[in-house]
Parts: structure tokens; sequence; C-alpha cells
């Protein structure tokens, strides 16, 4: 993780494997979720996985990000490691801001739902004509 948070984090903050299904209670729980981006143009699963758990998130400030959503809305970005650590300071001292960022990711990322997609592509199968 050095490369891209400019330090190394120590092995007691390690805990291992964790079970996909107990994830969403890590997400929910924690003060701060780091989730990096993997590509400028796409969103990595995990980003969806944190903000419908109700997690704070703080990601990479990539264009996909903000297509998609309203950073210091839905959730925190930076652009460099220095940044990252001045974030994460930042919001551990001001629970009220973490807590209402945190509602409109959850909100926002509702959108973005397996129900709200597959309602998407009926609405639009039936509007041209195909259902």
């Amino acid at each position: 993780m050095k490369q891209h948070l400019g330090t190394d984090i120590p092995l007691e903050w390690q805990h291992g494997y964790l079970h996909y299904t107990e994830a969403n209670k890590v997400y929910s729980s924690a003060d701060i979720v780091i989730g990096l981006q993997n590509h400028q143009t796409q969103l990595t699963q995990r980003t969806y996985e944190i903000l419908g758990s109700g997690g704070f998130l703080l990601t990479q400030d990539t264009q996909e990000v903000r297509r998609l959503f309203t950073p210091g809305r839905d959730l925190v970005v930076s652009s460099s490691p220095e940044e990252t650590l001045d974030l994460v300071h930042y919001y551990l001292n001001r629970p009220d801001k973490r807590d209402g960022i945190r509602a409109r990711g959850l909100e926002t990322v509702q959108k973005h739902s397996y129900k709200a997609r597959a309602d998407y592509m009926i609405k639009t199968l039936n509007n041209t004509g195909i259902l």
C-alpha cells in the first residue's frame, strides 16, 4: 500500500481473509474505508458495496467516480497519498460530517442496485417494443 498511501500499513491493522458475506459489517462499522480504484474509467465493485453498506468511502479522484457520485456529498476523493492522510485526519475528527456523507452515499448508490438496473432494463425493453 505504500505506493498508494505513501506509508506502510502496520501489520496489527491487517486481519487477513474476510468472507464476502461479512464485509458489509466491516464497511458499515469502520470510521473510514479507503477504497482504491483500478482504472480511471471504471469503478470497482467494492465502491458500490461500501456505499451500499452505509460505509464512509475515501477513494481516488477519478473521472468515473465523479461521473457517478458527487465528491464531498456521497464520498470523499483524494489525488495523492498526502491528501489521503490529511483527509483521514480531518474526517476522523468530524464524525458529524462523516455521518452526513455516509448517509448521502447510501442514498445515492441505491439507483445503482441490481433492482434499479433491472427495472431500467425492463422499462427500456418495453419502451422499444421488445417486450
